[in-house]
């Protein structure tokens, strides 16, 4: 096999990994704004859930400690 087969070959498999690996995976520009956009929402959403949670937890321990002052529990 000479320099040329060699470097023809070598081609073909870049190739042909392109079209085979790559390609498939990977993602239009507005595909990829599109997921982009899908995972902030979603990232928005849980931050929002979290907020109301510890929200919730403060109020609740608030509560708490106010029935153990009446209580007389330490």
């Amino acid at each position: 096999m000479n320099k040329d087969q060699l470097q023809e070959a070598f081609r073909e498999v870049l190739f042909d990994f392109w079209e085979k690996v790559i390609e498939p995976v990977m993602v239009t520009k507005s595909e990829h704004e599109e997921i982009r956009s899908d995972l902030t929402g979603r990232i928005d959403r849980i931050d929002k859930k979290l907020d109301a949670e510890v929200a919730y937890r403060d109020r609740l321990e608030k509560r708490v400690k106010k029935i153990e002052t009446k209580v007389g529990v330490e």
